[in-house]
């Protein structure tokens, strides 16, 4: 019997893939990059995996609000304090009183009178100095000027302007001169019914002021029994080519007011 040949089995052929040399790998990796570059394209980097990806910090309110600051413009010191930084508003005490606030604004404190009421609150001057307010009522003052007369003696350009004054501010006027008092009238009539001529005598007598305007030289002619106890006040000046030579006032040992006040001894 015809034995069989054993046939040879057929083994497994492998593919042997050439292997490309590390320079022809190095070229085609390089003129990647050059056709790269070419193109204009950016190479990503690549991102990062697993444990290597960081995550976004987290920015706390503190730092957004300075960012945000900076990008508008703000101060720093006008961003609103949060959380603890806030202060609650100051509670004011019950003890504060209408004169600390009026203090706290710059006015002053108004005062009360039993019998005249509210008083006015001294006026301010352009200096800042602050100008004394009469408690005395308007209607007393006016009764006080209805009531004072004001005595001139001598009616030259200070008597005359003083008697002016005097009317236009409510008081009474009797002015008198060296002369008669029909030489007053024309003053008289431009002063108003509150004015009247009269003799020096007479001025003296009706004044409850009394005031000596006359050159120095006359002034022993002013009479000293009606100024007793009165008021008198003296506008007097001293002019040698007038008045003549005073050894008085010369020397200095004494001025034009001592020497009336020694002629009117119980003048006040």
């Amino acid at each position: 019997m015809p034995t069989k040949k054993p046939t040879k089995s057929s083994k497994a052929v492998k593919r042997v893939t050439p292997k490309r040399s590390t320079k022809a790998a190095e070229k085609s990796a390089g003129g990647a990059k050059r056709t790269t570059k070419k193109a204009g394209i950016k190479q990503s980097r690549p991102m990062k995996t697993g444990a290597a990806r960081k995550a976004p910090a987290k920015r706390s309110p503190a730092g957004e609000a300075k960012k945000t600051a900076k990008k508008t413009g703000i101060k720093q010191s006008t961003l609103k304090k949060t959380g603890a930084a806030r202060k609650a508003p100051v509670k004011r005490s019950p003890g504060v009183t209408q004169t600390g606030k009026q203090a706290a604004t710059g006015q002053a404190p108004k005062t009360t009178s039993a019998r005249q009421g509210t008083a006015r609150a001294p006026k301010a001057t352009a200096f800042g100095r602050t100008k004394p307010v009469s408690a005395t009522p308007r209607s007393a003052k006016r009764t006080t000027k209805d009531s004072t007369t004001i005595g001139l003696i001598g009616a030259g350009h200070i008597g005359s302007q003083l008697a002016r004054l005097a009317t236009a501010n409510g008081y009474k006027v009797v002015i008198s001169n060296s002369r008669a008092p029909d030489s007053l009238s024309g003053l008289v009539a431009e002063l108003g019914t509150r004015a009247r001529a009269a003799t020096a005598v007479e001025a003296a007598k009706a004044g409850d002021i009394v005031v000596v305007t006359i050159p120095l030289k006359n002034y022993r002619q002013v009479p000293v029994e009606p100024l007793a106890g009165k008021i008198v006040i003296d506008t007097n000046n001293y002019y040698p080519q007038r008045d003549g030579h005073i050894a008085e006032l010369e020397n200095e040992s004494t001025t034009t007011s001592e020497l009336l006040q020694a002629h009117l001894p119980r003048a006040c």
